[in-house]
């Protein structure tokens, strides 16, 4: 308009003077436009490593960047999407079941502080064991075969004996699977710490020991299990006769395990309660004889057998 107004020519000053207007009109409805927001990172994938899940991400809308800000009526708008977790651990690490980076250090100088500092300079830190899951599934599978009765540090400790355990990453739960006579009350008790006592820690994640004495009876053989916090092995399932099958290699005797009967017309029972009437007899087995009242397996060429 003012360059119309200049060349004095009405055309163009008639020209400018409607596209003001317009502006004028159009800079009050902006805020009626109710853009939206840019869409923010997609987060919150739901998945476990190597399955799908479902991630989110967001954007507010009634939202004009320049003149109007967020408006009264501004509201979020959530979009949905398909993620697949492809989680990857440092180096040395290892991706367990569920989804941790753990690490298992195999050195029996170090002191509990040393270990945890050895565990942050890797970005993390000792391990929480704070469920069955945990324990069975993710910890064990890095010590299956591992037979020893060293100590391996996990994170809890105590200020004194009597003092209830902490956790250094905030857990409030108390999941133990204490040792017989453990914890001590020694002034130096109050770490925690992880044994197998030479047990074997098999695929499925059971400690199992076999115990190879030939001339040793049935309950003195329970008995020796329960000094070590267990029991005889209760074989109820397919997946725990694999476990028995493969430390049985190269061993011809037979192998006392929980069940018994009262009589040969009696059910099978189990010291611990399994209802499962789980056997692979071998053939002519069970028989009716008076003292064939517990059971014991052995390997054979066909495999394991009751």
């Amino acid at each position: 308009m003012e360059i119309g107004m200049a060349l004095k020519l009405p055309k163009l000053q008639m020209i400018g003077k409607t596209i003001d207007n317009i502006e004028k009109e159009i800079e009050g409805k902006l805020c009626d436009l109710h853009p939206c927001s840019e869409w923010t990172k997609w987060f919150g994938c739901t998945a476990r490593v190597g399955q799908f899940g479902s991630k989110l991400r967001t954007r507010r809308c009634s939202v004009n960047m320049t003149s109007c800000e967020i408006d009264s009526n501004s509201r979020t708008e959530k979009e949905f999407g398909i993620c697949i977790m492809e989680k990857t651990c440092p180096k040395g690490y290892n991706i367990t079941k569920n989804g941790f980076c753990m690490k298992f250090y195999a050195d029996t100088e170090v002191k509990k502080d040393a270990a945890e500092q050895q565990c942050q300079k890797d970005g993390g830190h000792l391990v929480n064991i704070d469920s069955e899951m945990k324990l069975f599934e993710d910890v064990s599978s890095l010590l299956t075969g591992f037979s020893t009765n060293i100590g391996i540090w996990i994170d809890g400790h105590r200020k004194d004996a009597s003092s209830p355990w902490e956790y250094t990453y905030g857990s409030q739960k108390t999941f133990f699977k204490w040792y017989p006579s453990e914890p001590g009350n020694g002034s130096n008790d109050l770490c925690l710490v992880i044994a197998l006592y030479r047990y074997n820690v098999t695929k499925n994640g059971f400690c199992i020991k076999l115990y190879a004495d030939k001339q040793v009876k049935r309950d003195a053989a329970e008995k020796q299990c329960q000094k070590d916090g267990g029991h005889l092995v209760n074989i109820d399932s397919e997946m725990k006769l694999e476990d028995v099958s493969s430390l049985l290699t190269g061993i011809g005797s037979y192998i006392w395990i929980d069940g018994h009967r009262k009589d040969v017309s009696s059910p099978w029972e189990y010291t611990y309660g399994s209802t499962k009437g789980f056997f692979k007899w071998y053939s002519n087995q069970p028989t009716n004889r008076s003292n064939d009242l517990c059971l014991e397996v052995k390997l054979r060429s066909d495999g394991v057998k009751w």
